[in-house]
């Protein structure tokens, strides 16, 4: 298959950048305010109409319409932001963790996640908003901002259609997930922690959490690979959303800081020595 370069976009200056953020934050914003108000039109409009199905048909036009122009206007902005300082962004990974190998080894997947071990919850669908493959200090591993998801159908009858049924969503797992090569094989098949073991030890569990806030942490190993999920809200590759636009430099630190979070917990994974 043949792929398609595409031209790099030319590099504005700072205070250009910052005009077009703010423009698509107006923009979102807009169309927000324009939401309220037509929620407040088809209201009225069913009121005038005597008709209830009218009015909550036109309101939820009017917020489906919203929704989905204020989520394109954020991918238009990521997208601005990510073309302007993604260079940098990338950087600033490789300088810390190498370049990502051409073939990875462990893209986010549901056979990854099912062979951790680690969700014996029903779910479906596994995904990561945010992957980065790469080694420190030796130990190669993949990061990502992962989610797992249970979907099932529910039978709704109606007078219509006794048979209409509606698909329902819960998200079982959101948090990070990690995978990191040992220098040993430690068992064939997966197997999760319990309280204690000798080799992982529970004040470096509670290292691991602490380096990037989590709440709850799921460790399991499988031959030479150690599984971990962690509860937690934080992301890699990542800008905080309270950012002032006018403030580039601020979405770079930020960025940094996420780069900083990822090498702080492959930090606390390298703090055992007896696996790696």
């Amino acid at each position: 298959m043949r792929t398609r370069n595409r031209a790099p976009q030319e590099k504005m200056p700072d205070e250009e950048l910052s005009r077009r953020i703010l423009f698509y934050g107006h923009l979102a914003n807009l169309c927000a305010y324009g939401c309220i108000a037509g929620a407040v039109l088809g209201v009225l409009a069913g009121i005038l109409l005597e008709s209830f199905t009218a009015g909550c048909t036109i309101v939820m036009l009017v917020i489906v319409a919203a929704v989905f122009l204020i989520q394109l206007i954020h991918a238009m902005q990521s997208s601005l932001i990510l073309g302007q300082l993604g260079d940098g962004f990338m950087a600033a990974l490789h300088k810390a963790f190498g370049p990502q190998p051409e073939h990875k080894q462990w893209p986010m997947s549901d056979e990854l996640a099912r062979r951790s071990g680690l969700f014996p919850e029903e779910w479906e669908l596994a995904s990561a908003h945010g992957s980065y493959e790469g080694s420190y200090q030796g130990i190669p591993f993949a990061m990502h901002n992962a989610s797992l998801i249970h979907v099932w159908e529910v039978r709704d009858p109606m007078p219509d259609d006794p048979h209409n049924t509606r698909t329902c969503s819960k998200t079982i797992f959101k948090g990070l997930f990690l995978v990191c090569r040992m220098r040993r094989p430690m068992a064939p098949e997966p197997f999760a922690l319990p309280g204690e073991f000798d080799l992982a030890p529970e004040s470096w569990k509670q290292q691991l959490q602490r380096a990037v806030g989590a709440r709850a942490l799921r460790m399991s190993f499988r031959g030479d690979l150690m599984f971990a999920a962690f509860d937690t809200d934080r992301k890699i590759m990542a800008v905080s959303k309270d950012i002032d636009p006018k403030i580039i430099d601020e979405y770079r630190r930020s960025f940094q800081d996420s780069v900083d979070m990822m090498k702080d917990l492959m930090e606390a994974v390298a703090q055992n020595t007896e696996l790696f």
